[in-house]
């Protein structure tokens, strides 16, 4: 077998707190883990993508990034010159896509209890049937352990550079000048399909992920874990300030209130 290393784009993801929460004496907190790993695991896949020309004028494309999991670690990676289109379009896709998937892995770790962290880069990587090669992925992996701290999926710079300024609202500038991915984008719809209950189950996460928010708050807290604690207190306050950038009325059609989230 050839080894061929391609240039893309690929995002590391751990969940934060995994390692202490697999050796605890909790049934209920092992099954609920358990669950969310085969979830994640049923999203492995191997790189496609398709476009079709429905009419004139009209186009349809269609991407599966390859996506492995081992432990409760997630690799993501779209390699960059499958895509069809400019590098604009291709890098459009790729950050509206892992926007949305990492809604989707952020919000099913939050009510089970964990918070995710992550890192994104661009350069030579193999990813095939599970094996994961590269510098790529060593310098997501740096990205996610030295560089992010809190619970945010931070950007290399090579790769801010192509999907920066401009790419709102998938990606953002944080406070400390390093892009990350705007996760809280679509974290309270994530999985919901609308429907006749969709505000009252878009309400029922949220009361959900306040109270979440003030039970690990306040218990590191207690126990004296501030690096922990400063990390709840992190994402509590971003999903705030996203929270602001919702209008009154759908809010309010959300029934979702800004002062009871925990933000200090």
């Amino acid at each position: 077998m050839t080894l061929v290393l391609e240039e893309q784009v690929v995002l590391f993801v751990d969940l934060l707190g995994f390692s202490e929460a697999s050796v605890r004496d909790n049934e209920e907190l092992q099954k609920n883990v358990l669950a969310l790993l085969r979830s994640i695991a049923e999203m492995k896949s191997e790189f496609s993508y398709r476009s079709e020309e429905n009419e004139p004028g009209s186009t349809t494309h269609s991407m599966v990034p390859s996506i492995s999991t081992f432990s409760d670690h997630i690799v993501i990676s779209y390699p960059i010159d499958r895509i069809e289109g400019e590098d604009r379009f291709r890098y459009i896709m790729i950050a509206s896509q892992v926007q949305q998937l990492l809604s989707f892995v952020a919000i099913s770790a939050l009510e089970i209890g964990f918070l995710i962290r992550g890192g994104m880069a661009i350069g030579k990587l193999y990813h095939s049937a599970g094996v994961v090669f590269g510098e790529a992925m060593v310098e997501a992996f740096r990205l996610e352990s030295r560089t992010a701290i809190y619970p945010r999926v931070v950007i290399s710079k090579p790769l801010a550079d192509k999907m920066g300024s401009g790419f709102e609202p998938w990606v953002l500038k944080d406070f400390d000048g390093i892009y990350r991915v705007e996760y809280f984008f679509s974290l309270l719809a994530a999985g919901i399909l609308p429907g006749e209950k969709y505000a009252e189950t878009v309400q029922a996460r949220y009361r959900n992920i306040v109270a979440i928010l003030r039970e690990n708050i306040v218990k590191l807290d207690s126990i004296g874990k501030l690096n922990e604690r400063a990390k709840w207190v992190w994402f509590s306050r971003q999903f705030a300030e996203y929270l602001k950038t919702i209008s009154q009325e759908v809010r309010k059609f959300w029934g979702v209130s800004i002062d009871e989230l925990p933000l200090g």
